[in-house]
């Protein structure tokens, strides 16, 4: 998704794009509303991201947590991913994503849900293979969804975590730690699920 950081209000009201780098919908545009603190995730990142993914991304089950500008799930799904579940609780970017999925003809692959995340994790029962979790850095989001995760995801699900690099990421028993980079601000971590772990 995206970090959130204030904005001036000078650029409210414009709108930037993002870019699918591979698949069935590669060099897609999409538009992306300027919400605010609303960053997507850099196509440097994203790059390397989907290139740790590349084994498993094709028929798997993906859910974008914050999904602001639907990056991260739009990716999956360009990459054949099974379902890709965007949870987005801010009206005027989930707007815009359903948008998106119309543009794209997705709407047997790609669902929405326009609540908090907390509230999306409580209520789900069908678990994940993938989750993306990609918080605003600052508003403690991340703590609160870390422990409710385990419940959510198949064994040997991945998760990943994009925060900022200062943040201290304490994940909850059964994650391993497979890759991780720093860039700039921005630190990317990719885990894996396993109830052999959890004990």
């Amino acid at each position: 998704m995206a970090s959130r950081s204030k904005r001036s209000s000078s650029a409210k009201g414009r709108q930037g794009k993002i870019r699918i780098i591979a698949g069935q919908w590669r060099g897609r545009h999409l538009v992306v509303e300027d919400v605010e603190g609303l960053r997507p995730t850099g196509d440097r990142v994203k790059e390397m991201l989907f290139n740790w993914l590349q084994p498993t991304i094709a028929g798997s089950r993906c859910l974008d947590l914050f999904a602001g500008s639907g990056g991260l799930g739009f990716e999956a799904a360009s990459r054949y991913a099974e379902q890709v579940v965007l949870v987005e609780r801010d009206r005027v970017a989930a707007q815009q994503l359903l948008s998106q999925i119309d543009l794209l003809d997705a709407q047997k692959l790609i669902t929405l849900h326009s609540i908090p995340a907390e509230q999306f994790l409580n209520d789900n029962s069908a678990p994940f293979d993938l989750i993306f979790v990609d918080p605003p850095f600052q508003d403690g989001l991340l703590e609160t969804v870390l422990p409710l995760l385990p419940g959510q995801l198949n064994e040997g699900g991945l998760v990943y975590i994009e925060c900022g690099a200062k943040q201290t990421v304490a994940p909850p028993p059964g994650f391993h730690l497979m890759k991780e980079k720093t860039t700039g601000d921005v630190s990317a971590r990719l885990f894996q699920f396993s109830t052999k772990n959890a004990d």
